[in-house]
């Protein structure tokens, strides 16, 4: 809700295999997903790690953000080298989240 009052589309999934499937269907669809957040963690699946591997194999221009409130965590420490273009610290503002991703959709341009 907090994206689409600002003018975005947002399509939400419980874990990483499902952002994977719904992910390659809009790019087959022609209708590709600019920026993608996940979260680290994730209790019913696969995290952000291993979904952001299989996003890099379907799509090695895939922009995501990771986020988590464990700012210890490896792929919060070293997002780039997780393949993340950025990240976010919970809790995060709605501020933040917008700016992050007005960040990504600028270099996209």
């Amino acid at each position: 809700m907090m994206l689409e009052r600002f003018g975005y589309e947002a399509v939400c999934a419980r874990e990483g295999s499902e952002v994977t499937a719904a992910y390659a269907m809009a790019r087959h669809l022609g209708i590709p997903f600019t920026v993608l957040l996940l979260d680290v963690n994730n209790r019913l699946g696969m995290g952000a790690e291993e979904t952001m591997a299989c996003l890099l194999d379907l799509d090695p221009n895939v922009k995501a953000i990771v986020c988590s409130a464990d700012y210890h965590h490896p792929v919060m420490k070293h997002y780039s080298t997780y393949g993340f273009v950025a990240k976010l610290e919970k809790p995060f503002s709605r501020k933040d989240l917008i700016a992050t991703i007005g960040q990504i959709k600028h270099l996209c341009d």
